[in-house]
């Protein structure tokens, strides 16, 4: 499975999406600019329980789609609201 792209969506705000390539990616930058974010994006699109962390940078956006592709072609979006139902 590899990860396509990450992105952070709402009714009146562009939206903030990160890509991913094929292999191994790497996120890096200096202090507080959204690394850690977007490992906890993961996790959360991944099935954890508790919502995501209120953080200033996601006032404006409801939901959360993350991109797969599978080993066999496919792929797919997942999509969860920010509030996490």
């Amino acid at each position: 499975m590899e990860l396509r792209f990450l992105v952070f969506s709402g009714p009146h705000k562009d939206k903030a999406k990160v890509s991913f390539g094929a292999g191994l990616n790497i996120i890096y930058g200096p202090s507080n600019t959204g690394k850690s974010s977007i490992v906890d994006a993961i996790d959360f699109m991944f099935g954890r329980e508790r919502s995501l962390d209120e953080k200033a940078e996601h006032e404006g956006y409801d939901r959360v789609l993350l991109g797969l592709n599978i080993s066999d072609g496919r792929d797919f979006t997942l999509v969860r609201s920010l509030l996490g139902d």
